[in-house]
């Protein structure tokens, strides 16, 4: 039955006929047709986020389960436990929007941190798809930034991550942590009580050690410096060298690297950020984060109460030439 539904969903409707067979008078034969949605299956690769570049191996969560829920719902609807390689598939899901999230879970003393991927299920079964996760002991009172995009092949598009340092709620800014050809290495950069590393960098190219998803990871914590108030900001924006964040059609179409941001903070999710469309080479999500001078972070995503209940509009944005703003979305999880 599991095949002939799998082959009837090729037609887009699964029919399960029960047939009723009445012979009492006049009353002849009776039918009793069921519809049935059809099913599919989503499937693809846990991707451990943190494998920096020149890592050698690569560590997976092997033995924990990667679980479905309704996208907004808590109720889990399927699971699957992870491979040896770090595969997974999740079957016999209805067309719907999903999320998809490796449980939390310790597996050989190892702490893994799972993070909610939304996925899109619309007549046909989902492969291929990167699933998140990390270990999350060492990232206590700090942010985790994910940006990941599209892998096309031998045609991915390169996009980079930056974050600006200090200046204040509205800035300007005035350290960046990027990383670029020269000079040799920005990647960590400290302002204030803040501090940015940017801990993997893609150029163009999928994961190494045998994955295949474009991820950069960015931590933000505190510097250990006393700073000061004005110099303890972050501003996030990632930036695509070719083809474009979300793919823009006027005056020409380009290639979209579909572009999706996750924030993780002490090991639970803050956010996911989607950039407007039309997004061309640069995407700022105005994600502020601030160092409290109690040892925590502070997130804003859009706007900024600077202390005394007076909120600050992004309006007051000192980084130029951005396009669109990134669009927090809770995942339920």
């Amino acid at each position: 039955m599991k095949n002939l539904r799998k082959t009837a969903a090729l037609l887009a409707t699964l029919i399960s006929a029960t047939l009723l067979i009445g012979l009492t008078g006049c009353d002849g034969l009776e039918f009793l047709i069921e519809y049935k949605d059809a099913v599919y299956d989503i499937s693809g690769k846990v991707i451990n986020v943190r494998e920096v570049e020149d890592a050698t191996g690569y560590s997976i969560p092997a033995g924990g389960k990667v679980e479905v829920t309704k996208f907004g719902e808590s109720t889990v609807l399927g699971s699957s436990t992870i491979s040896s390689t770090g595969t997974y598939s999740v079957k016999d899901l209805p067309s719907g929007e999903y999320v998809v999230k490796v449980k939390n879970a310790v597996l050989n003393s190892v702490t893994w941190v799972g993070v909610p991927v939304s996925v899109e299920v619309a007549g046909g079964d989902v492969a291929d798809k990167g699933v998140f996760a990390y270990t999350g002991t060492d990232l206590e009172d700090k942010a985790l930034i994910i940006l990941t995009w599209d892998f096309e092949e031998n045609n991915t598009p390169d996009l980079d991550s930056h974050s600006y340092l200090g200046g204040g709620v509205n800035g300007p800014s005035t350290i960046h942590a990027y990383y670029p050809a020269i000079p040799i290495n920005y990647r960590t950069q400290s302002s204030g009580r803040i501090k940015a590393t940017l801990e993997r960098d893609v150029t163009g190219t999928p994961m190494k050690n045998g994955t295949w998803y474009p991820v950069e990871t960015t931590i933000v914590e505190q510097s250990g410096n006393s700073g000061t108030d004005d110099a303890s900001y972050l501003r996030f924006y990632a930036h695509a060298f070719d083809g474009s964040i979300s793919g823009v059609d006027n005056p020409e179409v380009i290639q979209p690297a579909n572009a999706v941001v996750y924030v993780m903070y002490n090991g639970a999710h803050f956010g996911t950020f989607w950039p407007s469309l039309n997004t061309n080479s640069t995407w700022e999500l105005f994600l502020k984060i601030r160092a409290d001078s109690n040892g925590e972070l502070t997130i804003a995503p859009s706007s900024w109460d600077g202390g005394d209940g007076v909120t600050t509009s992004v309006d007051g944005r000192s980084l130029s030439a951005m396009e669109g703003t990134g669009i927090p979305v809770e995942l339920g999880q």
